[in-house]
């Protein structure tokens, strides 16, 4: 993405979703047709596992984490785009049935993790680092997300994205989206009913930058939580 402008990099992905999946075969849905699988997806308001799958293909992350794994259908459509000798970690509170991305079991890129995404402790000695790809996609209210994004946006690489699900979902969604200090764009209904939206740490307009002194790497890793330094409305929260 170097030399381009969140937009740009948006319209490269809605042109690879115009040219159908990256990476299709059966284990998007065995039961269904290509063509069945895509009529339902488009009826459903479910495209924004299209644009995940294309955004990873566009991008090319190196290390993706998804908080709010549900049944793994976006998992699954970013392990199929996901380049070899990267990562996707996917976190829920709950371990939930049926899980979708079956056919990745045993494939060393993805870990599945049941816990509170809020505590790195969720992730044993390998905490996340350098997060090229962040997806949020986890209980829709204003404290829980902006915890999140407290916590995690040090630990994104330059440039990262975070991609958000029902950013319009509440009047609280709505605020934080808002009030989110980083490039981003509203991508509206169109890839979901309830709003999905895109953003990039250290971009134009961004509060966030690469060089900040809050940010966290893999090369300063172990790190305490209570190094990361939580925003002060989210503090008055907890």
């Amino acid at each position: 993405m170097p030399g381009r402008s969140l937009e740009e990099v948006h319209k490269a992905v809605m042109d690879r979703m115009a040219e159908g999946p990256q990476g299709w075969d059966a284990r998007m849905a065995p039961w269904l047709a290509e063509g069945s699988f895509l009529q339902m997806l488009e009826a459903n308001s479910q495209r924004y596992y299209l644009y995940l799958n294309a955004l990873v293909a566009e991008t090319k992350p190196k290390r993706v984490l998804e908080l709010g794994t549900c049944e793994g259908g976006s998992a699954l459509f970013m392990m199929l785009a996901l380049p070899a000798g990267a990562s996707l970690t996917t976190v829920d509170i709950e371990e939930r049935e049926p899980w979708q991305a079956k056919a990745f079991f045993g494939d060393t890129r993805l870990k599945r993790l049941v816990g509170n995404d809020l505590s790195l402790r969720v992730y044993g000695a390998h905490a996340p680092c350098d997060i090229d790809l962040l997806f949020i996609d986890t209980v829709h209210e204003y404290e829980h997300v902006a915890a999140e994004l407290a916590l995690y946006l040090p630990l994104m690489a330059p440039g990262g994205v975070v991609v958000m699900d029902d950013i319009s979902i509440s009047l609280g969604m709505k605020r934080l989206w808002e009030g989110l200090k980083l490039e981003k764009l509203d991508l509206g209904p169109t890839l979901h009913w309830s709003g999905f939206g895109i953003a990039r740490v250290g971009g134009v307009g961004s509060a966030h930058s690469p060089t900040s002194k809050k940010r966290v790497s893999c090369e300063t890793f172990p790190v305490r939580e209570e190094e990361l330094v939580l925003s002060a409305d989210v503090r008055k929260k907890q």
